[in-house]
């Protein structure tokens, strides 16, 4: 009877962590892994072509104040606003540089600590599971993500916990 009521609580335990972790499970299935590069490397080039395209764009501004400068030929110095106009522009192009670097960094660290999720996830749960043991618990079970590179280190595991579960029956 204390069997078939522990079988019902790790059941129970399992489906409220599987559902607890239901959201976590879109960015660790194994057909993410490569994913991750591509979008790291595809959200870089989104943000470097958007930085480009609005330099660019200054520098057009920059272009347009330096040619209307040149057809007024009475002046032989350039004219104050216009000088003050320029830097504007090209102390606006240097934060434009500084944002778009920033904005990738935090987003290579957004990708990283999911990856680190990933790699990280399997090794917290065969802790979990050998730390039960060492308490004595040896019917615990933690699922482990299919297709994960630990999951024969965890299956080995469960073997021994069946091991030690069928030694501990008979003594």
């Amino acid at each position: 009877m204390a069997e078939i009521e522990q079988g019902i609580m790790d059941d129970s335990l399992s489906q409220t962590s599987a559902s607890q972790r239901k959201w976590k499970n879109f960015f660790v299935k194994p057909g993410y892994k490569m994913a991750y590069i591509w979008h790291q490397a595809l959200g870089g080039v989104f943000i470097f072509g958007l930085a480009i395209f609005l330099v660019n764009f200054k520098l057009a501004e920059i272009d347009v104040l330096m040619n209307q400068e040149q057809m007024s030929a009475q002046a032989t110095f350039m004219q104050v606003d216009a000088q003050v106009q320029i830097n504007w522009l090209y102390a606006e192009i240097v934060t434009i540089f500084m944002a778009s670097f920033a904005i990738h960094v935090v987003y290579a660290c957004l990708l990283m600590l999911l990856v680190t999720h990933r790699v990280t996830g399997p090794v917290v749960a065969i802790l979990d599971i050998i730390k039960q043991f060492s308490k004595g618990n040896f019917s615990y079970r933690r699922p482990l993500r299919n297709n994960d590179e630990l999951v024969p280190i965890h299956e080995q595991l469960q073997e021994l916990s069946e091991s030690l579960v069928a030694k501990d029956q008979s003594s």
